[in-house]
């Protein structure tokens, strides 16, 4: 009954948590793992997350605390009835058997869900405030410190680590059932609100608070879901978040290859510019030949956040067959298809597109931004890209004259910078350094054998 009440109110999406498809999966597992929280039942219990699970158990107790007038043996038998009457509800939302008990699984539900919540609202001025705990002599919640760590933040929107949405807001509407006036469904989906907007705001998003009346939560069963849907939702950007691509073309073949990359594109005439502030979608204008390519920030968890939003963005594809939801894929294609050699990084890098935070090499820059499309299925993007890619290969409004130097140059230049790079890969690996150098001396050795065997010294 409350797997059918679930699903009716649009809770509970069933396969939204899926596992990440192998062909992504197998370039690089571990973008796809947690490094310090464990959300959910698929990690629990590994070794080099469980520092992690004492933390959790202290924000858990925190959270309790901030519930007054209730005795703590209470609440937790009352949350555990809750948690179990979701059972069929949350197993619905994995995509894969949990191989635990329904005790076992709703323990794990309870205890993520009290450590998202207290992390939720540690993070806020506002309801940290509200919902000071009942005992002055409680420490300070330990979730108060974890909020500016970004691995942590990582972690939670890692596709395979999650719980579902409808966990959080149950237990949250159970703690905190009359924080509003009105009757339960007004209240619950208050709650809804509430939640979906403190998740946002760990994240540094915000959606527009000067309205007085409730908008409809944002459709989504997870933190991942909901972070991705307000970054689409046309309203979290004024009207402008769609991939709107400006050209002529229509019904252009899935199968065309780029044949540019961002010198090409500059020989032809293509001028690139960075996009708007807070634009985050492509354009390319055929009328005045400019192309708007938002900038993409390089941190120490860039790589993990696309590859799980581009994971989601085709997982949605191939199962609720979504159109049009798939910027992520769209964004990390186009970075792909402008970069063929490292004087390509160097010129987004000058024209602050690619704004590098870790100080990479631009040969490690490319080599990154080509795995994180490794095992994409170009099929499934968007038409409006194919547009684009149409569109790009096909302008060319500069004299021969001009575009060929630039063309040729650009060509030898980067098949040296490529052998350049690719020698020096080389005799990093292993002991192939040594074993070239031995190799030389060898060789210079035998020449100078054999000439002075051919060219003896005259006494």
């Amino acid at each position: 009954m409350e797997l059918l009440a679930a699903i009716r109110l649009n809770e509970c999406q069933p396969h939204s948590i899926p596992i990440v498809p192998e062909e992504l999966g197998k370039w690089s597992k571990k973008e796809y793992e947690p490094k310090v929280v464990s959300i959910g039942p698929r990690f629990k219990g590994r070794k080099e997350l469980l520092p992690m699970e004492e933390i959790k158990f202290r924000c858990m107790l925190h959270l309790f605390h901030r519930k007054p007038y209730t005795s703590l043996k209470a609440m937790v038998k009352g949350s555990m009835r809750s948690m179990l009457s979701l059972d069929a509800a949350v197993r619905t939302s994995y995509g894969e058997q949990i191989d635990l008990d329904s005790y076992g699984l709703a323990t794990i539900m309870l205890h993520d869900a009290c450590f998202l919540l207290e992390l939720f609202i540690s993070q806020s001025v506002e309801w940290n405030s509200k919902l000071q705990p009942d005992d002055d002599t409680l420490p300070p919640s330990p979730a108060a410190e974890l909020g500016n760590i970004e691995l942590i933040l990582s972690d939670l929107t890692l596709l395979e680590n999650q719980i579902p949405f409808f966990v959080l807001y149950n237990v949250f509407f159970q703690f905190f059932p009359r924080l509003t006036p009105g009757d339960k469904l007004f209240r619950y989906k208050k709650c809804v609100r509430i939640t979906q907007d403190l998740a946002l705001s760990l994240f540094g998003y915000s959606r527009d608070s000067s309205s007085t009346s409730i908008p409809d939560p944002i459709e989504a069963s997870h933190i991942l879901q909901h972070v991705h849907s307000f970054i689409l939702n046309p309203q979290s950007h004024h009207g402008s978040c769609v991939i709107d691509i400006e050209v002529d073309v229509i019904n252009v073949n899935k199968q065309i290859e780029p044949k540019f990359c961002a010198t090409r594109l500059l020989a032809a005439g293509v001028t690139i510019v960075k996009t708007e502030e807070n634009s985050m979608i492509p354009k390319f204008s055929r009328r005045n030949g400019v192309l708007e390519v938002p900038p993409l920030h390089i941190t120490q968890t860039m790589e993990a956040k696309w590859r799980n939003f581009i994971a989601w963005e085709i997982h949605t594809t191939r199962w609720k067959k979504s159109v049009g939801r798939d910027l992520f894929t769209v964004r990390a294609l186009l970075y792909n298809d402008l970069i063929c050699c490292a004087s390509d990084v160097q010129l987004l890098k000058n024209k602050g597109i690619i704004v590098d935070e870790l100080g990479m090499s631009n040969h490690h820059l490319m080599d990154l931004l080509r795995s994180i499309t490794n095992g994409v299925d170009r099929g499934l993007v968007d038409s409006t890209y194919w547009n684009m890619i149409h569109a790009l290969n096909t302008y060319y409004a500069t004299n021969c004259v001009i575009g060929f130097p630039i063309i040729v140059w650009h060509y030898l230049k980067s098949r040296f910078s490529e052998w350049l790079y690719g020698l020096n890969k080389f005799l990093r690996r292993g002991y192939n350094f040594p074993a070239a150098l031995i190799t030389v001396l060898t060789v210079i050795q035998t020449c100078y054998t054999i000439l002075s065997y051919h060219y003896p010294k005259n006494n």
